[in-house]
């Protein structure tokens, strides 16, 4: 009878773990360590929506927008929304835009565009993350 008690009493404790586990996101291990859950992240996401049309704001490994367009004197800021860092590197460098520095989280990095044309940029880190300025007279 103590064996079956015991027995039982394991499988209990196993079966609350399991459905333990199963609730839980695989997308939410940062809630285990005291971070936020990837549903509290969506929700500050939108609370730092910048809504000036000169802010590229890097996200998700993505430059939101991917494509801007400003007229000739326009400064752009770049604000880095990620836990990683990124930067801001032309494909080809000019006098006014160069790399930047690797941003941590919530920090910017500004350029004065005074020449026409377009100018693709990526992440040097992650140079899969591209995008462009578009300057205009």
């Amino acid at each position: 009878m103590k064996i079956s008690i015991g027995v039982g009493l394991a499988l209990s404790i196993a079966a609350v773990v399991g459905a333990v586990v199963l609730m839980a996101k695989p997308d939410n291990h940062d809630a285990m360590n005291g971070s936020k859950s990837a549903s509290s992240n969506s929700e500050k996401t939108e609370e730092n929506k910048v809504s000036d049309p000169n802010t590229v704001t890097i996200e998700n490994y993505k430059f939101g927008p991917n494509k801007i367009t400003v007229k000739k004197g326009t400064k752009v800021t770049w604000i880095n929304r990620d836990r990683d860092r990124h930067n801001v590197k032309p494909d080809q460098e000019t006098s006014e835009f160069k790399t930047g520095p690797l941003l941590a989280k919530d920090e910017e990095y500004s350029v004065v565009f005074d020449t026409t044309g377009t100018f693709n940029y990526h992440c040097a880190p992650h140079p899969y993350m591209k995008a462009s300025v578009e300057v205009t007279e």
